[in-house]
């Protein structure tokens, strides 16, 4: 398992305890973690706090009860290394969008 696999499998286990079933209103076609409005915590903000200025700044502190800094630990935001800061928000997408298509997957095969 790679870091960025890690870190989002620590973020969507954060979000289980604080959210249950958050998984469920994340638009796929929508979330890209390099848009603060489309990503996971972007939507989740939106979603809970309606339309707000900074809807991941809302999902980041009043979801996952973190600050910025610990965001990259969690999935939720990229390290500061502007040599892959591209390509590590194409990363943690993909690794989000994996770990949200199993879990729906799993649902739909037990329902």
């Amino acid at each position: 398992m790679n870091v960025i696999t890690e870190r989002v499998k620590r973020g969507a286990a954060l979000l289980d305890e604080k959210d249950p079933g958050w998984w469920g209103g994340i638009d796929l076609g929508k979330l890209d973690l390099r848009s603060k409005c489309d990503c996971v915590l972007g939507q989740l903000g939106a979603q809970r706090f309606g339309t707000t200025l900074h809807p991941y700044i809302d999902g980041l502190s009043e979801i996952a009860r973190l600050s910025p800094l610990r965001a990259p630990d969690y999935g939720f935001d990229t390290g500061i290394d502007p040599d892959n800061y591209e390509q590590e928000f194409a990363h943690l997408t993909e690794a989000w969008r994996d770990l949200i298509t199993r879990r729906r997957e799993l649902v739909a095969a037990t329902a």
